[in-house]
């Protein structure tokens, strides 16, 4: 009796054994379920980097893109008539100062000139001879300023003839580039009809077309920074005019940008592209909290991440991306302005294009 007493327990313990190690398996079993299924889950998720902001030293200024252009047109005008025989500058090309731009077929002028100079030599004979006459007491006095006359008449003529056949080399009336050429060799031009137009270096400026928010920002005589895009080199500007209105097509209003001396002219020529940074209330360099323009989406959204789970160490952590309100943000050349608000926040540095506001995503921290 005894031993089957025994036998029972032992059965016993090896069955509450064997149930426990059961129980066990299932346990292990269902938590690594819910391990694959967790980690099945946050590989689902859309993985992003995110930052914190920076300080970054900024000037306050708007920038856009704009081109030069002359302030002072110059017409090139022929004083000659008839047929252009050569066109000797093409758009965009520099000329100087008395540079021939066009040759007028000259030989209707050389003969008048010829012909002039014949009649000049001869009443500059005629004259001499009344002059000899004169002195003899042989001719009066009214033969003599007569002869004179036709002498000096007939040099004036001369010197006209000339100085119209110099008018058959049209030049240009001073440096600059030529913007448009009116004309081309064949045509025939009457005097005063205009060749070409001469952009005056000189004076050159630029017009920005400023966005509406600007408006109120900017005053006249405020300092401007201006960039050659091909070449990156600067030259430095004033506002010397702000339009007073907004275009209600494009919402921007007009500001025009006049160089200050100095700029190179073999650089910033009229029809390049710049850019244009105009400063706006104090010139002074300020310290901002930033991000880099980069963490904009396409349509110029800002997100930042709110963490759920994980710890602060963590190098990945699941989150909320929240879009940032747009007066939350200014956008200043390659930075964007968060303000003291987003000091401790991680803003979303890559992977923002996808991304809607409240949606869920594996953040990867410190990753640029």
């Amino acid at each position: 009796m005894t031993r089957e007493k025994a036998d029972s327990r032992r059965r016993i313990a090896i069955i509450l054994v064997a149930a426990l190690v059961v129980a066990a398996a299932i346990v292990i079993l269902a938590i690594a379920g819910n391990a694959r299924r967790a980690e099945s889950f946050e590989g689902k998720l859309p993985v992003v980097s995110v930052a914190e902001p920076e300080t970054v030293r900024l000037d306050r200024h708007i920038s856009m893109l704009s081109h030069v252009e002359s302030q002072r047109m110059v017409p090139v005008v022929s004083l000659a008539s008839g047929k252009v025989l050569e066109i000797a500058v093409a758009s965009g090309d520099r000329v100087s100062e008395n540079q021939v731009v066009a040759i007028v077929d000259p030989e209707a002028y050389q003969l008048q000139e010829e012909m002039s100079a014949a009649v000049s030599t001869a009443s500059e004979a005629a004259f001499s001879r009344v002059e000899e006459l004169y002195r003899k007491g042989a001719v009066s006095r009214q033969d003599y300023d007569e002869a004179l006359a036709r002498r000096d008449a007939s040099a004036a003529q001369t010197r006209q003839a000339s100085l119209q056949l110099s008018w058959t080399d049209v030049k240009a009336p001073k440096d600059g580039v030529a913007l448009t050429v009116f004309v081309k060799a064949g045509d025939t031009v009457s005097q005063g009809s205009p060749i070409a137009l001469i952009g005056d270096l000189d004076r050159i400026c630029c017009y920005a077309d400023v966005p509406e928010s600007g408006l109120g920002s900017i005053r006249k005589g405020a300092h401007a920074r201006i960039v050659h895009l091909s070449s990156g080199k600067t030259a430095s500007g004033q506002v010397e005019l702000v339009e007073p209105y907004v275009d209600p097509r494009s919402k921007t209003f007009k500001v025009k940008v006049a160089f200050d001396s100095g700029f190179d002219k073999e650089v910033f020529i009229p029809g390049c592209s710049v850019d244009v940074a105009i400063s706006i209330g104090s010139d002074e360099a300020r310290d901002f909290i930033c991000v880099p323009r980069s963490a904009l989406t396409g349509s110029d959204a800002l997100y930042y991440v709110d963490f759920e789970s994980g710890k602060p160490d963590d190098s990945r952590r699941i989150g909320i991306a929240h879009m940032l309100e747009r007066s939350d943000f200014e956008i200043k050349g390659e930075y964007v302005i968060v303000g003291p608000s987003g000091i401790g926040r991680k803003f979303v540095v890559r992977g923002q294009n996808s991304l809607f506001d409240g949606q869920k995503v594996m953040a990867e921290i410190g990753c640029e």
